[in-house]
């Protein structure tokens, strides 16, 4: 005796996030100090607020777009950037 199956189910096909401007500028930060995401999030972290690597590749990636003030000024602190450059891509204001 034959048992029929039905058909599984697809998954619909999704494209990647695409990246953000603040994702490819951290990036591009991150690779020109030459650290790796675990070495930025180290540099980055606080005693009372840990970045995870993850997090950092989280950003890049364009799949999270809000970060607080402080993790911003402290990673603009280990990359030696401007939050306001890693934000606009440009120059602070004189």
């Amino acid at each position: 005796m034959e048992t029929l199956t039905a058909p599984m189910a697809r998954k619909p096909v999704t494209d990647p996030p695409a990246t953000t401007p603040f994702g490819d500028r951290l990036r591009t930060a991150r690779k020109a100090r030459g650290l790796s995401m675990r070495e930025l999030a180290d540099a980055a972290s606080a005693p009372e607020a840990k970045l995870s690597h993850a997090t950092v590749s989280l950003i890049e990636a364009g799949r999270q777009t809000a970060l607080d003030a402080a993790t911003a000024v402290r990673i603009e602190s280990a990359l030696g950037v401007t939050v306001e450059w890693l934000i606009t891509g440009e120059p602070p204001a004189a």
